[in-house]
């Protein structure tokens, strides 16, 4: 098993290829015998997150912690007027 980073991630690319790896694991559970679908809504958001943060990282914007979807999509928004949509 790989050591988790020390830094946060810090380009696009590895935030939608985390983003990826959630929705891979949320649809692998959704097919399991007995789906957790708690799990599932939580790698959903989670993935939903990471790929918003991927967007405003390639448009230049500084990382900030935060976990909230509502907060990103209006900082979405503010480049790009469908993100309010």
């Amino acid at each position: 098993m790989s050591a988790v980073p020390d830094r946060p991630v810090e380009t696009p690319q590895q935030w939608l290829r985390y983003a990826e790896g959630d929705l891979t694991v949320a649809e692998r559970e959704m097919h399991a015998p007995a789906p957790v679908y708690h799990v599932i809504c939580f790698l959903c958001q989670s993935a939903a997150e990471k790929f918003l943060k991927a967007y405003l990282i390639s448009r230049g914007w500084s990382l900030e912690k935060t976990h909230d979807l509502v907060t990103l999509l209006g900082r979405c928004a503010g480049y790009e007027a469908g993100f309010a949509a």
